[in-house]
């Protein structure tokens, strides 16, 4: 989304993977995983949620440990995960309908 030198593009720590020296915020592991879990938080699925976004953080610290992202990119994309799903649900909550009849011209 917005070019940001990952850690050792910038020298910083130590290269533990190889990577491909591209932009690194937000993270992509962090922000599909983020946005998954999310999609399960708010639904009736919550403890399903919970714990996947506890994986989510999971897979950012060792991101983060390999040297291929700093902290601020997983928090960036958590937090763009977290602004989706609510911009999602709001537009579910208040235009099911009309989506839903869009959608289903789509296929028939």
């Amino acid at each position: 989304l917005f070019y940001h030198p990952r850690p050792f593009v910038m020298e910083v720590g130590r290269t533990i993977i190889f990577h491909v020296p591209n932009g690194s915020f937000p993270s992509d592991h962090m922000l599909i995983f983020s946005t998954i879990a999310f999609s399960y938080f708010f639904s009736k699925q919550r403890i399903i949620g919970l714990g996947l976004i506890g994986l989510a953080w999971l897979v950012a610290w060792s991101r983060i440990y390999l040297g291929v992202h700093f902290p601020l990119d997983m928090l960036g994309a958590f937090f763009i995960a977290l602004a989706i799903n609510i911009l999602g649900l709001t537009l579910w909550k208040n235009y099911s309908n009309i989506l839903m009849q869009f959608i289903l011209k789509i296929y028939y």
